[in-house]
């Protein structure tokens, strides 16, 4: 069963394939040889392809806090218990980690206001 620091070193894994994904594309749009374009294209499913999977994945594991049915529709494998294994731990770090940006936030508004005046 993955701990929840694996699961948070994924999603870091995950941000850096976005980044890299976002820098190719910039990369890409501003010039015009076909030749790296098609080379583009070619390399951009392999990265979105994790990406969209763990954000439909999320979307369903969240839709099936809400309804019975859609539970009943996913495959209980392995897979899904380890899901609902660390389905709480991951939504209360996902909370606190909320929490602490927004007092993050709230310090770094304050400093700057007191910094102007």
């Amino acid at each position: 069963m993955a701990t929840i620091q694996e699961q948070i070193d994924a999603r870091k894994r995950r941000l850096e394939q976005l980044s890299r994904l976002t820098n190719v594309n910039k990369g890409s749009s501003n010039s015009n040889d076909p030749e790296s374009s098609s080379q583009t294209v070619g390399t951009v499913p392999t990265q979105i392809g994790p990406i969209h999977t763990v954000k439909s994945n999320d979307h369903e594991s969240k839709n099936s806090h809400n309804s019975d049915e859609s539970q009943d529709s996913l495959p209980h494998d392995g897979t899904e218990i380890m899901r609902n294994a660390l389905r709480e731990p991951l939504d209360e770090l996902d909370r606190r980690t909320n929490k602490e940006i927004q007092r993050l936030v709230r310090q770094k508004l304050i400093s700057d206001a007191m910094n102007q005046e």
